[in-house]
């Protein structure tokens, strides 16, 4: 039987993640491209979609770089913000 992680899973399994690349998903996605070094010494890379911050793939490799497992999340999409959608007052905004 396979693993299934959802998407909130595989984030909430990172302690810490160095972004490596950014590209484009789906011909039409900008994502960004975190790598994690897992305690048993394999590599994950996780892609981000950035406008919503949801992952994209997960992919384990090995530090050989053969891949274990690979998971591409298709077709995801969210809801676009209602237009009367607005920031808190005092809210910061980080990039």
């Amino acid at each position: 039987q396979y693993l299934r992680k959802t998407p909130v899973e595989v984030f909430r399994e990172i302690k810490s993640a160095k972004r490596i690349r950014q590209e484009i998903i789906e011909g039409n996605k900008p994502s960004t491209v975190l790598e994690v070094k897992r305690e048993d010494g394999n590599l994950q890379y996780i892609t981000v979609w950035e406008l919503y911050g949801l992952p994209l793939a997960d992919e384990l490799k090995t530090p050989y770089g053969n891949t274990l497992t690979k998971v591409s999340y298709k077709d995801m999409q969210s809801p676009l913000l209602d237009e009367s959608f607005s920031l808190p007052l005092y809210t910061t905004i980080i990039s």
